[in-house]
């Protein structure tokens, strides 16, 4: 199982946090149910995101300097490669709402600068 970090885990909390403040967006939309479908699909893998970074970072601290860069370097292409035929699959069901999707893809970069934030203070 995944172990996340304290950084790890104020992202996780922090995304939660986006979620429940998005779905308010679901009363201004006309199709509630596919709004709310891309948001859970993006809430769900943006947190895979964060758990496969995480796991990556953690992974290439034992490695030395030049395998370690490879390694993330390849995970960081897995994982937006990933993202494009996830985001393909969204665009091309019409009974999931991409804008409902990015929302929730975004929660992840919203909740780093959240936490970086807080980090400051």
């Amino acid at each position: 199982m995944f172990k996340l970090s304290k950084t790890g885990f104020d992202m996780l909390k922090n995304i939660l946090y986006i979620f429940f403040i998005a779905l308010l967006g679901a009363f201004f939309m006309q199709n509630h149910f596919a709004y709310i479908i891309g948001l859970i699909l993006g809430i769900i893998f943006a947190i895979i995101k964060l758990l496969h970074l995480e796991r990556s970072i953690n992974n290439s601290l034992d490695m030395d300097s030049q395998n370690a860069k490879n390694y993330v370097f390849a995970q960081y292409m897995f994982r937006y490669l990933i993202s494009a035929l996830v985001l393909f699959v969204v665009l091309t069901n019409k009974y999931i709402s991409t804008i409902g999707f990015i929302i929730g893809l975004l929660s992840l970069q919203i909740s780093a600068y959240i936490t970086g934030f807080k980090k400051k203070e």
